[in-house]
């Protein structure tokens, strides 16, 4: 029945349809987690270099007031 339909689509709308019948599969093996997450677990992971919001050189020509 749905394979009818899929083939009579033109080939562009069936790799469409197949893609969203992956998407489907994915969705309905995907499990929710009922964990609730809490802040700041991950302080501390992540570290910026000294300078790391200072202007860019390359980008001094749109900077200028």
């Amino acid at each position: 029945m749905i394979t009818n339909k899929i083939k009579s689509l033109p080939e562009d709308l069936q790799i469409e349809a197949d893609l969203f019948i992956d998407y489907l599969l994915f969705k309905k093996g995907e499990k929710r987690s009922s964990h609730v997450r809490e802040p700041g677990l991950a302080e501390g992971l992540i570290e910026f270099k000294e300078g790391f919001d200072d202007p860019l050189e390359d980008f001094s020509e749109y900077m200028k007031r």
